[in-house]
């Protein structure tokens, strides 16, 4: 009996109907042809994909049943929603915020990087060979077996489960943060405007895709810029990591409003208790600092809900000074240059007001894809340094560039008393293996600058406003 079923097997996958050139056809173009450009990015970073694949698999079976602009709209929705998967996925962003950040879309400057041009237009040509060849071919279809197809779809299947494993990453964009919030600035106490009797001039300075390494020694090639006599004579130097949930407005949430979420959590009311808020309650005057435009993410709008007196965006900014903030740095989010802004940080500290000063400070040139020759070489970065990964190494410098303009600020004698709290939003989405598991995941880290010697809260007093030039 067992014999005999074994020979109906194999007469069956024999058979002339199975493997007509129909049967084979159909199987490329509903397994394997819209699979095409996320097996080649599996090569790279790419997450797992099984409900994008089972999608076009089964809407290839239906579409012979299927009035053709059924068929059309249906092809376009399952590529747009696989689209979004795998960018929710690379970007550590939820799919909901990948579709609510699409009108921003005008704002990046795509055409700078060839990688973005040449994916896109590999997608639209593979959707259009996979809605053309069904359309045109139906008939031809519906005399085909199904077998094949099925064959050919489980094994993407498993193609895509053995280069693409669920990491925690990729499986905590679907499921609810933790309830309970860890800051950076929570655990440095910074979340209580003049604790201890201290008031003096407060900057956070939050770095674009600066994630925890995991390799001590590899990220003390960060924090060992402040481990210098000066420094430790002036500040007691201390470092941790905290956890970060999606992109950089949910860390932006996270340090400054302790919550998990992002900027849309910020559109409905007038005012927020976050820690600007707080600041300018207790008497200082707040300012946020950042390279790009206002309008990106809706920043112009809500930072002031947030407490901000005074906003310096890329269109306020760049019209100030001598002339050298007319510089850009950056490909895709191509804005003013962080060494630029860091003068406009510095000059607003220092600039006396008879108040205590809350500055904000968000990073931009750090954000991926970066620009070729952005920072001074430091690690050997052609051989891919001590990362053996030429994209962070050369992020890596990127960082060290700023954070010795950081130490500049934090040693400059006008601004005895600075206390600063340097703090990643998110890992920088890499598009290598490799450079991924160089971070910890789900980390971010911390290192603050807290003066040995704060003013006390009497030190404003003395200055009155009519000391302001």
């Amino acid at each position: 009996m067992a014999g005999t079923f074994r020979r109906n097997e194999i007469n069956s996958i024999q058979n002339p109907y199975f493997t007509s050139r129909n049967s084979m056809y159909l199987a490329v173009v509903a397994a394997v042809i819209p699979n095409i450009p996320y097996i080649f990015l599996s090569l790279f970073v790419c997450p797992m994909r099984f409900f994008p694949i089972l999608l076009y698999f089964l809407l290839a079976i239906i579409s012979f049943h299927l009035n053709f602009f059924v068929f059309l709209i249906l092809a376009l929705a399952v590529f747009s929603f696989d689209l979004i998967f795998v960018l929710s996925g690379i970007f550590g962003l939820p799919p909901s915020l990948i579709v609510d950040s699409i009108k921003h879309l005008p704002t990046l400057n795509l055409f700078s990087f060839s990688g973005y041009m040449i994916l896109a237009a590999f997608l639209v040509l593979v959707a259009w060979l996979y809605i053309a060849i069904l359309a045109k071919k139906r008939d031809m279809f519906k005399k085909a077996s199904l077998v094949p197809a099925f064959l050919a779809f489980c094994a993407v299947v498993s193609i895509d489960i053995s280069f693409n494993p669920p990491t925690k990453l990729f499986a905590s964009m679907f499921f609810p943060q933790p309830e309970e919030v860890t800051s950076a600035t929570l655990q440095t106490g910074l979340d209580v405007p003049g604790r201890d009797g201290r008031k003096g001039h407060v900057l956070i300075v939050m770095v674009e895709g600066l994630g925890a390494i995991s390799n001590p020694l590899h990220q003390n090639l960060l924090w060992e810029i402040f481990e210098t006599e000066q420094v430790r004579s002036s500040f007691k130097v201390t470092s941790g990591t905290s956890p970060y949930y999606s992109s950089t407005t949910a860390a932006e949430a996270r340090e400054l409003c302790t919550h998990w979420g992002d900027h849309r959590d910020f559109r409905d009311q007038p005012a927020y208790d976050c820690l600007p808020a707080r600041y300018r309650a207790d008497g200082y005057e707040t300012a946020s600092f950042h390279a790009y435009w206002g309008s990106f993410f809706n920043r112009a709008d809500w930072y002031p809900k947030l407490g901000f007196d005074t906003l310096y965006f890329r269109e306020s900014v760049g019209k100030a000074g001598d002339g050298t903030l007319a510089r850009t740095c950056g490909l895709t989010f191509k804005g003013l240059c962080d060494g630029d802004v860091a003068n406009v940080v510095e000059a607003f500290l220092e600039h006396p007001t008879g108040k205590p000063k809350f500055a904000y400070w968000l990073t931009l040139n750090t954000h991926i894809p970066i620009e070729a020759g952005a920072a001074t070489p430091r690690l050997d970065c052609e051989t891919g340094g001590p990362f053996r990964d030429p994209t962070v190494c050369r992020l890596t410098e990127m960082w060290m560039d700023l954070l010795f303009r950081i130490r500049d600020i934090a040693l400059n004698p006008d601004l005895k008393g600075l206390e600063i709290l340097i703090v990643g939003d998110h890992h920088p989405p890499v598009w290598t293996r490799r450079g991924r598991n160089v971070f910890e995941t789900g980390k971010v880290p911390w290192l603050h600058l807290k003066p040995l010697d704060a003013p006390s809260v009497d030190k404003f007093a003395s200055v009155g406003a009519g000391s302001v030039p």
